[in-house]
């Protein structure tokens, strides 16, 4: 608690699933492991799960990537205000990595965010990148992969900054959804390229409960802390008995659960058997306590609760419920187990709560306005949440300027869904890290044809001058959109304002249509013909900050917020953070694909790159001339605030070795010139008759 620098490693590396170091294959057998040639495991010795990357236990392994041998990463954690110093090592066979700190503000240190090409360069095979920043502020956080489709390989894990006054109990938590069938690369070709298909037929989207549409991407099992089960038959619940994540807890004691969603897509909605919890937190940020029967956690989501120990000692699921509906298959599910002291070792047989007419259940964060009447489900938005300190309310412009963005997050094409974008434009990373290197960045959006009602692709950017108030209307409406959007904005915690969800059967829970009486697309049509790429208030007396009814005295904080299919989500900050800082949506899939956009932060005001960092670019670098040898090298000019690359090291080392060989011929001839002058000088003594000729000489050479 007491140490200024915590300093740890992260040696990423990839591994297989259901493989022993020493024991080679192993299997699973009523929630035990056992090595593939035991014939009778129940006389033999079983494996120590903890030894084994189990996953959902498909004994057919699956490449996965993962920080020092463990699924889900080891978890770091620190003090708030302690100097996190973390040296990521590379040791992939072939592909690059970045570590992003999810929810750290990263003030003062925005090389630090770990986005490849936007703060930084890829880390390549064999290299070490050694990340170094203030672990602040106190929270629930997690790191990832931020490469291509990493995270959902299993790149991840807690970062939990403790508050040095809190003493009680916890336990980390972290859902992911799995799929053992291909790999996370192959998921989001099929994905862009029309779908997945099994025995000739093009597998139908999974949808929400509302109707709405969810997606094509396969979900086979869900893990809890890397561990999880394969349900081979959903009606009798057949599954191949893998060893669950087990959570110990003493009877009358309190802990906290920090719950992270890590997952490629999914939302899930969180419960334990036959006890309420009390959640205290979203974010990393404190709200005022509300118990609730369960939760619904999204993609990039952090979630707090606490919970009692006041049931009779045994053991309880603890429930991790997908909310995706398909027509072959039951609800996906991941249990673990939470086992008090002194219980058998034996797994639950508790039920789940249930909701009734006279004990109707509350959960928070429903990505729809109502559950079906009969469900007996109140749904408590975000936006109705309070924060529990009285003293940071959402920052409102001194001089009345506030600046409005309205930022649509859809697919829209002429020929109907094109490519993820954000305004119609998909996000195009440069090739350089566009923090660090910008004057090479070309491949901004003025240089192509973007507009109101078209498509483009391009490093799409929204400059914010320092101290400015900004307020982000986060649409999901227009041509092509499609289910809802959990939205993480790095390098600041907003102020969540207000959350405009579209238009619900309130008997039925069914998804009518969009918030078109708030929301104006403009555009070409209606709503559904628009792109909806220049948004606006449909009641222009909502702009400038000025929308009725919302909390800006302790709204909530977060850094990840779903916006609602055929509504809106408004937000706020104060652009004090200097940086280069991404928007995107958080489901993998989208987030891949190009909806994303770069928030350049007071760029004036950028702290000075640390000496040596990286840099890169294409060969030929563009506007560099000809790239053909020369017979003698030619010095080019570094940027500003780089290093030299490791190619450019080698020719500095010529250039300082030249420099000292030149001064060594200097000395020598200086030397030698000062020998002949005391020479010509003895002459002068010796030889009166030729004194007016070798006085000549001397003051020649001495001038010379």
């Amino acid at each position: 608690m007491d140490e200024e620098v915590c300093e740890t490693s992260l040696i990423v590396e990839h591994q297989l699933t259901m493989r022993h170091p020493t024991y080679e294959k192993v299997y699973s057998y009523q929630g035990q492991l056992y090595k593939y040639d035991v014939t009778d495991p129940e006389n033999a010795t079983p494996i120590p799960p903890e030894e084994v990357i189990i996953a959902d236990g498909w004994e057919e392994e699956r490449l996965v990537i993962v920080a020092n041998r463990s699924l889900p990463g080891p978890p770091i954690t620190v003090y708030e205000g302690q100097r996190l110093v973390v040296h990521v090592i590379n040791r992939l066979f072939s592909d690059t990595v970045s570590i992003h700190w999810h929810g750290q503000p990263q003030q003062g240190t925005p090389w630090m965010d770990g986005v490849a090409f936007v703060t930084q360069c890829p880390i390549l095979p064999g290299q070490t990148f050694t990340y170094d920043f203030l672990a602040r502020p106190k929270g629930t956080y997690w790191y990832h992969s931020h490469v291509g489709t990493q995270r959902t390989k299993g790149l991840y894990g807690a970062l939990v900054v403790r508050d040095r006054n809190n003493v009680m109990a916890e336990h980390n938590l972290l859902v992911q959804g799995w799929n053992h069938h291909w790999s996370a690369d192959m998921d989001q070709l099929k994905y862009q390229m029309g779908g997945i298909y099994e025995n000739r037929i093009k597998r139908s989207n999974s949808f929400l409960l509302d109707g709405d549409m969810f997606s094509a991407v396969l979900l086979t099992s869900v893990v809890i802390n890397g561990r999880g089960r394969y349900y081979s038959n959903w009606t009798t619940e057949e599954h191949n008995g893998t060893p669950l994540s087990v959570f110990r807890v003493k009877q009358g004691r309190m802990y906290r659960f920090r719950v992270i969603n890590a997952d490629i897509l999914y939302p899930f909605r969180v419960s334990v058997d036959s006890h309420s919890i009390s959640v205290v937190s979203t974010d990393g940020y404190d709200i005022q306590p509300v118990t609730v029967e369960s939760f619904i956690i999204h993609s990039g989501e952090r979630f707090d609760f606490v919970l009692t120990a006041d049931q009779p000692v045994g053991n309880y699921w603890i429930r991790a419920q997908s909310l995706e509906i398909e027509k072959d298959r039951l609800l996906h599910r991941a249990d673990a187990i939470l086992r008090y002291d002194n219980a058998q070792e034996i797994e639950p047989v508790s039920s789940p709560n249930i909701c009734s007419a006279d004990s109707r259940c509350l959960v928070i964060n429903c990505p729809f306005l109502y559950y079906p009447e009969d469900a007996f489900i109140d749904c408590l938005a975000v936006d109705k949440l309070t924060a529990l300190a009285d003293n940071d309310p959402a920052p409102v412009a001194s001089d009345g300027q506030l600046k409005e963005y309205f930022l649509n997050f859809a697919f829209p094409g002429v020929n109907g869904f094109s490519a993820a974008s954000v305004n119609g434009r998909n996000l195009k990373l440069p090739p350089v890290s566009a923090l660090t290197q910008p004057s090479e960045i070309e491949s901004t959006c003025d240089r192509v044809d973007c507009g109101e009602e078209k498509e483009c692709e391009c490093t799409h950017s929204i400059s914010l001058n320092f101290g400015d108030v900004v307020q982000l209307v986060l649409v999901n409406m227009g041509k092509a959109t499609g289910g809802f959007h959990p939205i993480h904005l790095h390098g600041y915690s907003f102020y969540v304002l207000k959350s405009g969800f579209g238009n619900y059967n309130s008997t039925t829970g069914r998804y009518l249509g969009p918030k078109a009486e708030e929301i104006n697309c403009r555009g070409f049509g209606d709503h559904t013909t628009s792109f909806c790429n220049s948004a606006t208030w449909r009641d222009q007396s909502w702009g400038g900050g000025n929308i009725p009814n919302v909390n800006l005295l302790n709204p909530p904080r977060k850094d990840t917020l779903f916006v609602p299919a055929g509504g809106y989500a408004v937000i706020r900050i104060k652009a004090d953070n200097p940086g280069l800082w991404i928007l995107h949506c958080h489901m993998q899939v989208h987030n891949v694909d190009g909806m994303a956009v770069l928030l350049n932060t007071s760029f004036d005001r950028i702290p000075k790159t640390p000496i040596n960092f990286p840099v890169c670019r294409n060969f030929p670098p563009s506007g560099r001339g000809d790239t053909v040898p020369s017979t003698t090298p030619t010095a080019t000019t570094l940027e500003t605030n780089a290093c030299p690359r490791s190619s450019e090291n080698v020719d500095t080392w010529y250039t300082i070795k030249t420099f000292w060989v030149t001064v060594a011929v200097l000395v020598v001839i200086i030397l030698l010139m000062t020998a002949y002058i005391q020479h010509l000088r003895k002459q002068v003594k010796d030889s009166e008759p030729a004194k007016e000729c070798q006085i000549q000489q001397i003051q020649t050479v001495e001038k010379w």
